[in-house]
């Protein structure tokens, strides 16, 4: 039954989303490269149908894809290096990466400011704070420098008022 149901699934992919089978199997294969042999149907789909959404449908067009992304390969993992993480990116991250720098037009410089900064170990915790910085319209290394020092400022006050009043709170991040 699941290789009936997998196979259904890549049809799916090839008919409705007019993806050529050339580039699909590139993209099987690029995946079980990313993930390993036991990555699962679920996941193969999904990313043939997000790149079939970007335009990714022929065997041409995932050859684009994969020059871009390894263009920005040293980027990520100058991102990654600089979280002490010594794996390669994955295909989320890379996506971020590119949200980051193409939608949110955010320079790696400043990326990578954010992330020595604020200790940032995990693209999850990145993309939190440089969606919050990007809604607070912080653009440059500067602004963001004087943001995170205003907020270190701000917590040890409260740090110090929650102690002269002779209060304890597990979390003074609300405080």
């Amino acid at each position: 039954f699941s290789t009936n149901f997998s196979t259904l699934r890549h049809v799916y992919v090839i008919e409705n989303l007019h993806m050529d089978k050339e580039c699909l199997l590139k993209v099987i294969d690029h995946c079980v490269k990313m993930k390993g042999k036991n990555v699962s149907v679920n996941y193969i789909t999904t990313v043939a149908r997000n790149w079939a959404y970007e335009g990714v449908r022929s065997s041409e067009d995932f050859d684009e894809k994969m020059m871009s992304q390894e263009r920005i390969s040293g980027d990520v993992s100058l991102v990654l290096k600089a979280m002490g993480i010594k794996r390669s990116a994955s295909i989320d991250e890379y996506q971020m990466y590119l949200h980051w720098v193409n939608d949110l037009e955010i320079t790696l410089d400043v990326i990578t400011f954010v992330v020595k900064n604020q200790k940032v170990k995990n693209f999850n915790k990145l993309d939190n704070l440089l969606s919050k910085c990007y809604s607070l319209r912080l653009e440059s290394v500067k602004e963001m420098e004087d943001y995170f020092a205003s907020q270190e400022e701000m917590f040890n006050i409260a740090k110090m008022v929650v102690k002269k009043l002779g209060l304890w709170y597990d979390d003074l991040s609300n405080i």
